[in-house]
């Protein structure tokens, strides 16, 4: 059975679902990418207050991240998967990347902002 998938070609109903979670997935980490240079301004500009709430928030994003890698990323199987393995691999790859160039971004805002609070 096929699975018509918004890439423009025909799926697997497997690889259409993984390719779908990793499209939202992607979505997720665009968000969350967001949202943490969000934080970034208040390191110079916030006050006490503020920077304690984006101490809070960071601290948020960093779990958020390691949560999303450990047990949705890396639970998307490309084993099985057969017309759409290769972009699936691909697609899980990159988020892994962007994951882990995101989390020394968000560490390094943590700990401008735990040095601005002490």
């Amino acid at each position: 059975p096929q699975a018509e998938f918004a890439r423009g070609r025909q799926y697997s109903i497997m690889s259409a679902g993984a390719l779908n979670t990793l499209d939202a997935l992607t979505t997720e980490i665009d968000a969350l990418e967001a949202a943490i240079e969000a934080v970034a301004p208040v390191v110079t500009e916030g006050d006490a207050e503020a920077k304690l709430n984006a101490l809070g928030q960071i601290r948020q994003y960093i779990g958020t991240l390691d949560k999303i890698q450990a047990t949705r990323v890396d639970a998307v199987c490309t084993a099985e998967l057969q017309s759409g393995k290769a972009e699936a691999k691909d697609a899980r790859k990159s988020l892994n990347r962007r994951i882990d160039q995101l989390r020394p971004r968000a560490q390094e805002l943590h700990d401008a902002l735990k040095t601005a609070v002490a």
